[in-house]
């Protein structure tokens, strides 16, 4: 059994078993040596032109007319052959790859009315004795039913024996190859929330997963057929996650903006201070780093204030071996002196920068400056937990959509 979803074929090797009565073939078994059964060769038989009538094969039931029938004296004729059948199945795949498909078989005569050939089943099912088990499909049902059908070139009815094939997919293959990756792959836009700005890494991360998104989605469309009725749940499962990939490159984007804005550009509006700074930050954020900045900026200045006070004891120690000098060097003491009182001129207007450093830090200006970073960082907190619910969401909801065990 081979099924070509692309093109909607189903491919059978089964094995025909005819039984009619042709009363031209009767003989008395004791006028002949009690031979009660021959076998003839195929042209010397009348056979019923027996045809699958949703063929999809260029050749109608290939080795039919190679093997030979067998006749009972009393006119029971056995034709027994194998063969290969290829017939239209149309597709669901709205639950691929969870699905379960039926195809009909059709048999009947293409020349002869049910008034001149009467077809039954001879068996309710078809004969699973010997069939082989197929590594992608598993066999539910294949029960035979007889129709009577009426076309409008004739009034006779026309009978036909249809067998309906009802098969269920084995999915672990699909699941493993196909879904798991592309949940895998939507998992991992998660990340990008968790990557610090300065990184310049975020942006590149979700268009690259959306590219892979677009992959898989490209691999799952080539092996289905191309309908418009059934879409596959599996399809829009990507078509889904890459909107949401989509969004959350929006957001990386709109995050990035609010992380490196500065406070000359536009300073924070009441309302942002009000929603991000005031509950947003309280709920997400656990330190804010304004708390850090002034001790960074503090230590940086106690550096800058040694280096130049080592640098006036130096100049104070040149000033006293100066005075020690004759009165021949007094203009170079004067200059010695000079430098020193430069220098702690100097002392004096780092120590006041330092100051307002600090107070700047701690004040407004300072604050402002960082306020868009820490909108920036509740921004991504909220988005990311905001991500993280709606890909469990979407997710279960299209698993419990694909998995139609119960509509089956």
């Amino acid at each position: 059994m081979r099924l070509d979803e692309k093109n909607q074929i189903i491919s059978l090797n089964i094995w025909m078993r005819l039984w009619w009565k042709d009363p031209r073939l009767r003989w008395n078994a004791s006028d002949y040596g009690g031979v009660n059964q021959i076998i003839l060769p195929f042209p010397n038989v009348w056979t019923p032109d027996i045809t699958v009538f949703d063929s999809a094969s260029e050749t109608m039931m290939p080795g039919r007319r190679t093997y030979r029938p067998i006749v009972l004296n009393d006119g029971t004729v056995i034709y027994l052959y194998p063969t290969i059948i290829s017939s239209i199945c149309p597709i669901n795949v709205l639950y691929f790859p969870m699905d379960t498909q039926e195809c009909r078989i059709m048999f009947g005569s293409w020349s002869h009315s049910g008034i001149e050939i009467d077809f039954q089943p001879k068996i309710p099912t078809g004969d699973m004795d010997f069939y082989v088990r197929n590594n992608e499909w598993t066999v539910m049902s294949f029960p035979a039913r007889r129709n009577v059908a009426y076309y409008k070139c004739c009034p006779e009815p026309f009978p036909d024996v249809t067998f309906y094939l009802k098969i269920r997919r084995k999915p672990l293959f699909y699941i493993l190859s196909v879904l798991f990756p592309c949940m895998l792959t939507s998992s991992v836009a998660i990340l990008a929330f968790l990557l610090p700005p300065e990184s310049g890494e975020k942006v590149s991360l979700n268009v690259t997963i959306l590219l892979s998104l677009a992959v898989f989605l490209l691999m799952v469309s080539d092996q289905l057929p191309a309908s418009s009725d059934h879409f596959p749940y599996v399809g829009m499962y990507f078509a889904c996650s890459m909107f949401l990939v989509s969004l959350s490159l929006v957001m990386t984007v709109f995050v990035l903006n609010m992380h490196f804005r500065t406070p000359d550009e536009r300073m924070v509006p009441p309302w942002m201070k009000k929603v991000f700074l005031r509950f947003g930050r309280r709920f997400l954020l656990r330190q804010s780093e304004n708390k850090i900045q002034p001790s960074r900026v503090r230590k940086t200045s106690n550096v800058r204030l040694q280096n130049i006070r080592k640098y006036s004891d130096d100049q104070n120690r040149n000033k006293t071996a100066v005075f020690n000098l004759s009165t021949m060097d007094l203009q170079e003491a004067t200059q010695g002196s000079y430098i020193s009182l430069n220098v702690t001129n100097e002392i004096n207007e780092i120590t006041q920068s330092e100051q307002f450093n600090i107070c700047d830090e701690s004040g407004p200006l300072g604050t402002s400056g960082n306020e868009w970073q820490e909108i920036a960082m509740v921004m991504d907190r909220m988005f990311l937990i905001s991500f993280i619910i709606i890909t469990l969401v979407t997710t279960m909801v299209f698993l419990g959509m694909m998995d139609n065990e119960e509509q089956s």
